[in-house]
């Protein structure tokens, strides 16, 4: 992103300790869950990616391996998607 060192992300599911634990375990991204910016309550369905320190090719690869990551969540969850 032009400008900046963050981008929040809206997702489809909670995003919480254990979807980052499983995220940076099985796909290697680490990000950090929106609700820890929200002390009275909020953003539990959004995602903070740090992007002050990468290329442009590893936030590329970044996203595709979280975007990867979550389709697989949701194939999971509903094995009709």
């Amino acid at each position: 992103p032009a400008g900046g060192f963050f981008v929040r992300v809206d997702l489809p599911v909670p995003a919480d300790i254990a979807l980052l634990d499983a995220c940076a375990r099985e796909h290697g991204v680490l990000w950090t869950p929106m609700s820890q910016f929200h002390p009275g309550g909020g953003g539990e369905r959004q995602l903070r990616l740090s992007c002050s320190y990468l290329t442009a090719e590893e936030i590329e690869e970044g996203v595709r391996r979280l975007a990867r990551f979550l389709r697989l969540r949701l194939q999971a969850d509903d094995p009709q998607r």
